[in-house]
This record gives structure tokens, sequence and C-alpha cells, in this order.
């Protein structure tokens, strides 16, 4: 999925900044977070390897995206899923932006969907669309939790025509 522009910056998207200097300053603020936020970082990293591959190897139909549910945009969180959300939304988002491979909004909201669902959090997968201004056709996959977005920045732009529930394991 693609689109023109990247969505508008949201704190837990990590830096943009470009190549060694964006690294070192997304790992100094990981290293403020302690070791636990230096574990996420690797996390992160072996989720987005395996959705990269998910997503390069298994048929659409199969990603399980497509799923049944109830609506669970008001779902009730406890405190260490509240911070596990947190911790996936940063983690996730951060390590996209360093890793070798295509790490783009669907294999972002399949990682933190497979990170999420092993904590037990329930989440949705967003599929929208939306006209660019040359009026290409602009496709973009986001991941919440509850009303938080947790990947895949403002969606507000795209006209959303898929949600699909997760179960947690």
């Amino acid at each position: 999925m693609s689109h023109a522009r990247p969505a508008p910056a949201d704190p837990a998207q990590g830096s943009r900044r470009a190549g060694l200097a964006g690294f070192a300053h997304d790992l100094r603020k990981a290293w403020g977070r302690g070791p636990r936020g230096w574990a996420d970082l690797l996390r992160a990293v072996g989720e987005l390897a395996l959705a990269n591959r998910t997503v390069r190897t298994v048929e659409p139909a199969r990603l399980e995206l497509m799923g049944q549910g109830d609506e669970i945009r008001d779902a009730a969180l406890s405190p260490a899923q509240e911070q596990l959300v947190e911790r996936v939304a940063y983690a996730v988002n951060v390590m996209a932006l360093r890793v070798p491979w295509r790490a783009d909004c669907l294999v972002r909201a399949v990682a933190a969907r497979r990170w999420l669902a092993a904590g037990g959090v329930a989440s949705c997968v967003g599929i929208g669309a939306r006209h660019d201004e040359d009026g290409a056709f602009m496709a973009h996959a986001w991941l919440t939790v509850g009303r938080r977005i947790v990947t895949g920045g403002d969606t507000s732009i795209y006209s959303e025509f898929i949600r699909t529930p997760a179960t947690p394991r």
C-alpha cells in the first residue's frame, strides 16, 4: 500500500532524521526507557521481519485481515495492556524506519497486531483509500486499539473501507 506523502508525524513514529544521526537519536530515546526499551526495539525488528515475510508470501485472502467480530473501539485495557500498547507503538514505528527491508503501513500493522495479540490485546486493522492531488488511488493501512492509532499516523484523510477486529490469543 502506498501514498504520495507520509502521514503527519506522530510522537510514537520515531525520528525522521536520516541515517546514523536519526538512529542515534532513537537509541538515546530508547536508552531512557531502560532495558525493556532495548528489548522492545529488538522484538520490533523480529516482528517486522515476520510481518514482511508474511505480507510477501501469504496470499492476501489468507492474511486474516478480513475477520468478523464485534466492535472493540471502547474495550477497557488493564494498565499493563495500556503500557504494552504504548511500547509496541513506539518500538514498531521507530524500527520500521531503520530496518533494511520493506516496512510500510501494512507490514507495521501486521507486526504490531501479532505482538499485541500475544499480550492479550485486541486490535483492529483499518484499510482505507483516497485520491491524491493528481487523482491517483492511494491506499493505506493502520492498526488501532480502542480509539488509539498504534500504527499508521493520521488516518483522517483516508476513507476507511475495511476494519478487522483481532482476537487476542
